[in-house]
């Protein structure tokens, strides 16, 4: 909400992580992946170009966070509930579809959850009770979701090749991969 009527010149740049970038970052950087990863990564972007793609059109934008996950949400005790309180890593904002707000943030909540469906929807739902979704938004926010977790793997894989050595990049990927492995699973 506080970001709807905020603009700036710096939001409106190319950005690698940008989900309106998505299909090219994927595309460029998947064939560094590993060939089972490959193929998954290629099932979605075969579906997102033919199916999603179109819907994408005349999407709302404004200016987002774009990193919306646990370690960027500062939380305060209120009556013994934890309510969010503000955002940190202002980075990656970016002047981009809205819906990739609520896409990015259910993208990190599913990681490492034996219902990553719930916790998604969990997301998406607080998300539009507090600014509402239009019909076409919520029926591209899961593709948008897979779309950012492919982000994730072709980007690491562009960062392992330029450091082979750095054993973290491919530890940080293990939830994102069994993440995509269950996902690949669900329509």
């Amino acid at each position: 909400i506080a970001l709807s009527n905020f603009d700036h010149p710096a939001a409106h740049r190319d950005f690698d992580w940008d989900l309106r970038n998505g299909r090219r970052i994927v595309e460029t950087y998947a064939p560094l992946l590993p060939p089972e990863k490959q193929a998954v990564v290629e099932r979605f972007l075969t579906h997102f170009a033919g199916e999603v793609e179109p819907a994408l059109n005349g999407l709302r934008s404004t200016v987002i966070h774009g990193d919306g996950n646990d370690y960027n949400v500062l939380v305060d005790l209120e009556g013994g509930a934890l309510r969010a309180s503000g955002v940190i890593d202002y980075g990656d904002m970016i002047h981009s579809w809205l819906v990739g707000e609520p896409a990015v943030a259910a993208a990190y909540a599913m990681l490492n959850k034996v219902d990553p469906l719930a916790a998604a929807a969990s997301v998406v739902h607080g998300f539009h009770q507090a600014f509402p979704l239009t019909e076409r938004e919520i029926e591209v926010v899961y593709a948008l979701i897979r779309l950012r977790l492919c982000m994730s793997m072709a980007m690491a894989a562009r960062q392992i090749a330029a450091a082979p050595d750095n054993a973290y990049l491919g530890l940080s990927q293990e939830p994102v991969w069994a993440l995509l492995q269950q996902l690949d699973e669900i329509p």
